[in-house]
């Protein structure tokens, strides 16, 4: 072949890579907005994480009879550091009757434990974050792309969960639908 077929070729493929990968972005995304876990309520699973002081911390401790919300995210995603302003003002909100578990995907585009933390210390977020080290919980709910969200309801039931960014509103009006407000 010579050189200008095989950078047709080249860019023909580069064009498919790319239509693809946003197409599969925009249905991954769109699991989320819909509340697509397939129609199922499950139970929970339980998983550990380490907190700031590295403790291990499982979502079993958070099963009180309060809704939680698990966001699985990274500092170098970058539709999860969109989504962050919205995690923080929800947890504001709703800190009281909720219980908010943002785990750092650790190993997931390059992220380490120094790289979550300096990225949330940097934002002054102040939502409750866990580190997973050793991907038990990315693995335990079949993590495959970020930021991927659940919400479990007050019986340790998945509700709603899926991958892609979910903003303010929507996920306020699930929080709002669980809590019976």
């Amino acid at each position: 072949m010579n050189k200008k077929v095989k950078l047709i070729w080249t860019f023909v493929l580069l064009v498919v890579i790319l239509v693809g990968g946003y197409v599969f972005y925009s249905s991954q995304q769109k699991n989320m907005q819909t509340g697509d876990t397939q129609g199922e309520i499950v139970p929970a699973i339980d998983f550990n994480v380490q907190n700031k002081n590295g403790t291990n911390t499982y979502l079993s401790d958070f099963n009180d009879g309060k809704p939680i919300v698990i966001n699985f995210w990274s500092s170098h995603c970058g539709p999860c550091v969109q989504e962050m302003p919205d995690f923080q003002r929800l947890y504001d909100d709703y800190k009281d009757r909720v219980h908010f578990v943002m785990i750092d995907s650790i190993g997931a585009l390059g992220e380490t434990k120094e790289s979550g933390k300096a990225f949330i210390e940097k934002h002054q977020y102040t939502f409750p974050v866990f580190y997973d080290v050793n991907k038990n919980a990315q693995q335990s709910y079949g993590v495959r792309s970020l930021p991927t969200t659940y919400l479990i309801n007050k019986n340790f039931e998945i509700i709603r969960g899926g991958s892609g960014m979910i903003n303010y509103d929507l996920l306020a009006g699930y929080l709002d639908e669980v809590l019976g407000e």
